[in-house]
């Protein structure tokens, strides 16, 4: 179906452009908070998939968003159902398998899959195809009695209709003992797709893919399991009323990289700034004149895009007299190795760095908003940081 294949697309692009808009207002903590009050933690799966859904909503929807996507579902609901059951599904023997569900192929996994699983299964990849996905009898179900609970919630009930195919279609022709998912804690369906998967005996996991901070659109996640990084982040999935089992683990991305840790007098670069992808142009000027003082008191400094999410086109026009490093033929490591401090605001590679004994300093400057709602969203790397951005300008520069 040709059509829906298209249509899946662009709603991936425009949701992608809407979960990462670089201009948008993000709610407080203290009013996410005060969101989550109006909710209790509950064990009923389907409960925690719309109360999920409502705080996507709440932290990334604007009315007209919301509008646009059950308009548009309300009108691709019943063909995309009648092309989702167009033949009957033959449940296969069940093996001894673990199967990822592969759906961004920029995101690998090999440095953040849960070992324990990788040394105890057969690893099998579900790379998603819309065109090949079913709905079994019991999908149907679990659909129906959703449409019963929510029946004008056209964009919910469409999206769990699609999610509910892909576990259906893996489960009848795979039938694994296990299915992973990542990049997955926005995914308002997973509460239920853990219900449906137990029908079938197949436990549903969830794991980490990079540092978290405090967001309501994590909240009500309900897997099997759900593997976290350290413990810092099972009271922060417990303050987002995410009812589930929680296993800690170390990912390779956490392990110290293999990396001569050198004097200040022995790296090429005094700094390096680590880009997250979520700055703006008058973010990314903002550092580049933070960068210039250090810069203009001879300290050389050098900038790492993030490798998804950056604006290279106006970073390479920004930052012309710096150097810019090719994250795709310059490792993360030879990257660290060759400078003395470690500097962002928000990035996985503060942890990584840290671990490898380097020192990692949280940009207080840029984007002072920012940093203080971060402060206050348990975001690890501001408990780990050997300094603020603010610090060094006081003691490298003006001294």
């Amino acid at each position: 179906m040709k059509v829906l294949e298209l249509l899946a697309k662009a709603y991936a692009k425009i949701n992608k452009s809407v979960l990462f808009n670089h201009d948008k207002h993000y709610h407080t903590r203290e009013e996410q908070d005060e969101f989550l009050k109006q909710f209790n933690v509950s064990d009923d799966y389907f409960e925690n998939s719309f109360n999920k859904y409502k705080c996507i909503c709440y932290y990334h929807y604007n009315v007209a968003i919301k509008v646009l996507y059950n308009l548009g579902a309300l009108i691709i609901f019943l063909p995309s159902y009648i092309y989702f059951n167009r033949k009957h599904l033959q449940l296969c023997s069940k093996d001894d398998s673990l199967v990822v569900v592969r759906k961004r192929e920029l995101i690998k996994i090999d440095d953040i899959f849960p070992s324990a699983l990788r040394s105890r299964y057969n690893i099998e990849e579900f790379e998603v195809n819309i065109n090949r996905l079913f709905l079994d009898s019991s999908a149907n179900k679990v659909l129906w009695k959703a449409t019963k609970l929510h029946p004008l919630s056209f964009y919910y009930l469409f999206i769990l209709m699609e999610r509910l195919a892909i576990q259906s279609t893996i489960i009848h022709t795979r039938n694994p003992m296990i299915i992973c998912n990542y990049v997955c804690e926005r995914e308002f369906a997973d509460p239920i797709l853990t219900f449906y998967s137990s029908k079938f005996d197949v436990e549903y996991d969830g794991f980490m893919h990079g540092d978290y901070r405090f967001q309501v659109d994590h909240a009500f996640m309900k897997y099997d399991r759900y593997w976290v990084w350290d413990e810092h982040y099972i009271k922060m999935f417990n303050d987002l009323k995410c009812n589930q089992t929680m296993k800690i683990y170390t990912p390779q991305k956490y392990m110290p990289m293999n990396i001569e840790v050198k004097n200040e007098g022995e790296c090429s670069f005094c700094m390096t700034y680590y880009l997250s992808g979520e700055e703006n142009n008058e973010i990314l000027n903002n550092i580049k004149n933070t960068l210039d003082i250090f810069k203009n008191s001879g300290r050389k400094c050098k900038i790492r895009p993030h490798p998804v999410h950056s604006n290279y086109e106006y970073i390479s026009l920004i930052f012309k007299d710096y150097y810019i490093e090719d994250v795709k033929n310059y490792s993360l490591g030879c990257s660290v190795e060759d400078t003395f401090f470690v500097v962002a605001l928000n990035s996985t590679v503060l942890s990584q760095a840290y671990r490898s004994g380097k020192i990692i300093v949280i940009d207080d400057v840029s984007d002072k908003n920012t940093y203080l709602e971060l402060s206050k969203k348990d975001y690890i790397s501001y408990k780990q940081a050997q300094f603020l951005l603010s610090e060094l300008i006081v003691n490298r520069v003006i001294r």
